[in-house]
């Protein structure tokens, strides 16, 4: 998995996001160690916090500027 996940994270530096979502994170569950943390949204998907696994489940997005959280 981690050739993929190598795979996601240059597609993740390749596509930037969007101004308006710049300031955007995800609150994420990640299914392979457990956890739950919270990471910039970005529209590839989520990595882990903890374990850098892109197995996440997304809880909640929330944008910093407007503190105003979003359910996907």
């Amino acid at each position: 998995m981690s050739d993929y996940f190598a795979l996601l994270d240059a597609a993740v530096r390749m596509q930037p996001m969007p101004a308006a979502y710049l300031s955007t994170t995800s609150n994420v569950y990640c299914q392979d160690c457990g956890k739950t943390g919270q990471c910039k949204y970005h529209f590839v998907g989520q990595k882990c916090p903890f374990c850098g696994s892109y197995n996440t489940r997304e809880l909640g997005r929330v944008q910093a500027e407007s503190t105003q959280s979003i359910t996907p």
